[in-house]
């Protein structure tokens, strides 16, 4: 598989593990049931939910990307035989919405982030059966690497942000979603998840090439 199509195919995944479709669906939805690949491994999201403070590392082992989610996240699990690209993602729902951390095995750069965002927009729109759109959109980068951060709104009333990070072999997706009316809390959320990421080759932290655990 040429790295085009590789990316492709990549970004078609990443809106279908977007938990954007699950969040047009808050409370009580399965991320498994609302567009996920159908090789992927989830655990339903409608049990109880997370208060924020209850904060754990969740650690990607393949590529060694961290971060700080509330509770024991569920899993979905991609695999190159049947979905084209190896991927996790590692998700927690909350009273303010959703935490997601996507990891795929693929290589990409900044020229490559534009197009997932779009594809991304594209395919969870269809998936949530509501527009889904980017209201304000970021380029800066995250410990020397590429990134792209969009705000994003859906017809439903949802609302979220979601960051893309080309990561040298890796591409990292980090958003969150929830309902208008819990904004303030998840953003602050989000930006407590934004500031906990640790890439595997950074000694330094997210936050020492200038700011980039912010989104806007």
């Amino acid at each position: 598989m040429t790295r085009r199509s590789t990316l492709q195919r990549l970004s078609l995944l990443a809106a279908s593990a977007a938990v954007i479709t699950g969040g047009a669906l808050l409370p009580g939805t399965a991320l498994a049931a609302t567009g996920a690949p159908p090789s992927a491994q989830a655990v339903p999201v409608n049990g109880p939910r997370t208060e924020a403070g209850q904060w754990q590392v969740t650690t990607d082992q393949p590529s060694g990307v961290s971060v700080q989610l509330p509770g024991k996240p569920q899993t979905v699990r991609f695999t190159r035989a049947t979905d084209g690209v190896d991927g996790r993602a590692y998700y927690a729902q909350t009273d303010y919405g959703v935490l997601a951390l996507t990891v795929y095995d693929a290589a990409a750069g900044a020229d490559d982030l534009g197009p997932m965002l779009d594809s991304y927009l594209k395919d969870a729109s269809q998936k949530a059966s509501t527009e889904v759109t980017s209201t304000a959109t970021e380029e800066s980068t995250v410990e020397g690497c590429p990134a792209l951060d969009a705000q994003l709104a859906g017809q439903d009333g949802n609302v979220g942000y979601v960051r893309f990070i080309a990561a040298g072999q890796f591409m990292i997706q980090l958003e969150t979603v929830g309902p208008q009316d819990e904004l303030d809390a998840m953003t602050e959320a989000y930006l407590q998840f934004l500031g906990s990421m640790r890439l595997q080759s950074s000694d330094a932290g997210p936050t020492a090439d200038g700011g980039s655990a912010e989104p806007f």
